[in-house]
């Protein structure tokens, strides 16, 4: 998360395969609150660059962001970073319409 508030560290986080990492990562433990919580953290800062909301979207982030909101709503951070994720994705016109399709 806080490694990517930097940009020049979002763009060395997305090349050296980062994005693709977090999201195998909230796939493999659906149910674990804490790697949710962590990975939504990460890609709602990550999706501030367009290239990386790109990768996001084509690496089936929407849906995973949209299934931790659901199956761990529980955890009142998944939400606010769930939230925070999807709207830097949907500042992309394409990407918005995605989220939409997806029912975000």
């Amino acid at each position: 998360g806080k490694l990517a508030q930097n940009a020049d560290c979002r763009t060395r986080i997305a090349h050296e395969g980062g994005i693709t990492a977090i999201l195998d990562a909230m796939r493999a433990a659906p149910t674990d609150i804490g790697i949710q919580e962590q990975g939504l953290g990460a890609l709602w800062r990550l999706a501030q660059d367009a290239t990386n909301q790109g990768q996001i979207v084509q690496e089936g982030g929407v849906s995973l962001v949209l299934g931790a909101m659901a199956d761990t709503a529980s955890g009142p951070r998944v939400q606010d970073w769930g939230c925070g994720a999807l709207c830097n994705l949907a500042l992309d016109e394409g990407h918005r319409a995605r989220v939409a399709q997806e029912g975000g």
